[in-house]
């Protein structure tokens, strides 16, 4: 079974992504460590009952609302597992039966939701404030010279970092250990503590790298696994619409690198190259060098480090998506103009709305309060709904005067506003009946074509098609609203009238 799976990921690393594949190596170790609990070896015979079982338990836990994920992560990570599987041994797709149904998750408002944005830019503010006091402290001289390194935080707190070393309060105890032992364990910390090279630092280097990398991304908006493969080249900055466009001079490998950036981050991106030549003078491949000891590199970026140096400093850190998010949606905010917006963050229009692009709390607060501010005056109309308090104001296109005496004259009166309830459908729906039903009262003999009832009937059955037009629920209620007419159910507004008048008249 191994070798099934081994020569599948094969394949899958020449046709998709690294952080694809990735996921879904993740994805089966999660499988493999559920039934490794259960002292279960999985093999060929029973892999496939064993994933039904698994996506049924993982499945229930998301109902019950006891699952340690969210219900979308564990939606990735049963469609991860059935993918692999299938492709692994061959088996046409929809072969397994998953427990999961995205609509019925949807339905219950597990995934899909829509994230609104609530934060404000003070976090972002903080956030990079921090950033810039990491990169200042780690200079290259601070990161090779006595540890540990003190970061000075805005607000005067302080955080010391001692790279690999154990903090002094951590030290090995004297207990069962002969003098000579403690005293050799000591020298050789004081010897790492004092001084070190760029290969026995790394960790120390990578911190650095770390905050020039989050800089880097919030300011550029690039795709995190693009710029974490980006080259080590003599990078030149030229003026370009009130920014610098970067390019690489004379690029190795052929590499055609070009990116824009901020006219005040560059100073600070040009005193990073000059940190990177002077901490590696031969020279390296990558413009953010995460390597271990001085050598290896991973597969792809992770900021648990970063992340979790600032959490044990007491300091707040963000996530590289939410920076990218933040930073969209602050240019759609300052421009209100998606193309150029687009166009800085290298999306297309409808990739930038769909995974970036949030409907923002403190623009909608202030919209809210400026509509209840405009309508504070509102009064209740006569006809229900609302109106302004001022002078009627005929609708273009209605020949008849509008008032604010009788309910009809409401509706032909531009100031008249409907309400998007079932009880305001429900109540016009029934004065409808009612000016129809004296319409019908009319004698053959009179002229009924041009009759007030008839004008007032069919301009309500105009507002009545206009509300059921703004959304799927208005149009439901508008059905409903219909059906008890029809059952003579009317709204309370109008139901003794109704009996009264036409008591005996269909």
């Amino acid at each position: 079974m191994l070798s099934k799976l081994h020569t599948f990921f094969e394949r899958r690393v020449k046709s998709c992504t690294r952080k694809s594949v990735a996921g879904e190596i993740f994805s089966m170790r999660k499988f493999y460590a559920e039934y490794d609990k259960q002292n279960v070896d999985l093999t060929s015979e029973n892999v496939c009952a064993c994933y039904e079982a698994y996506s049924q338990d993982l499945w229930r836990l998301v109902l019950e609302g006891k699952c340690p994920i969210s219900a979308e992560t564990a939606y990735s990570q049963d469609a991860d597992i059935r993918l692999v599987i299938e492709g692994a041994f061959e088996l046409s797709g929809g072969f397994l039966r998953s427990a999961f149904n995205y609509s019925d998750l949807k339905r219950r408002g597990l995934v899909g939701g829509m994230k609104v944005d609530k934060s404000d830019l003070n976090e972002s503010f903080k956030f990079g404030a921090d950033v810039l006091d990491v990169i200042d402290a780690f200079s290259l001289e601070a990161c090779l010279g006595e540890l540990p390194i003190r970061i000075k935080f805005s607000g005067e707190s302080v955080y010391e970092y001692w790279g690999n070393l154990r903090h002094p309060d951590k030290l090995m105890t004297k207990e069962g250990l002969t003098p000579a032992k403690v005293r050799q364990y000591h020298l050789q910390r004081e010897a790492l503590r004092v001084s070190g090279t760029v290969a026995s630092r790394a960790s120390v280097l990578n911190i650095r790298v770390h905050a020039e990398f989050n800089f880097f991304i919030a300011q550029t908006g690039m795709n995190v696994s693009q710029a974490y493969e980006l080259p080590l080249e003599d990078y030149r900055c030229a003026t370009w619409k009130g920014g610098y466009r970067v390019t690489a001079f004379k690029p190795r490998r052929g590499s055609n690198v070009e990116f824009m950036i901020f006219k005040e981050y560059r100073v600070h991106f040009e005193a990073y190259l000059r940190f990177l030549k002077e901490a590696y003078p031969e020279g390296c491949d990558f413009l953010f060098p995460f390597l271990i000891k001085g050598e290896k590199r991973a597969m792809e970026y992770r900021q648990t480090i970063f992340a979790d140096l600032l959490k044990k400093a007491g300091r707040k850190s963000l996530t590289l998506t939410s920076l990218r998010e933040k930073r969209v949606n602050w240019m759609l905010r300052e421009s209100h103009d998606p193309d150029i917006v687009a166009d800085a963050a290298q999306h297309t229009v409808g990739t930038m709305f769909r995974n970036y692009s949030k409907p923002n709390h403190h623009i909608a607060a202030y919209e809210f309060a400026s509509l209840f501010a405009k309508r504070k005056g509102a009064r209740a109309a006569v006809l229900d709904g609302e109106c302004v308090p001022k002078k009627p104001l005929p609708r273009e296109g209605n020949s008849v005067t509008p008032d604010c005496v009788n309910p009809t004259g409401c509706l032909f009166c531009e100031h008249y506003q409907g309400i998007q309830s079932f009880d305001y459908i429900w109540s016009l729906a029934s004065f409808q009946y009612l000016k129809y039903s004296e319409y019908q009262l009319i004698p053959l003999s009179k002229e009924i074509e041009e009759s007030p009832q008839k004008t007032v009937t069919e301009r309500i059955g105009q507002v009545m098609d206009e509300f059921s037009r703004q959304s799927e629920e208005c149009r439901a209620w508008r059905e409903e609203a219909d059906m008890r007419i029809l059952e003579r159910n009317f709204h309370p507004s109008y139901r003794v009238l109704i009996e009264v008048r036409f008591n005996g008249y269909g």
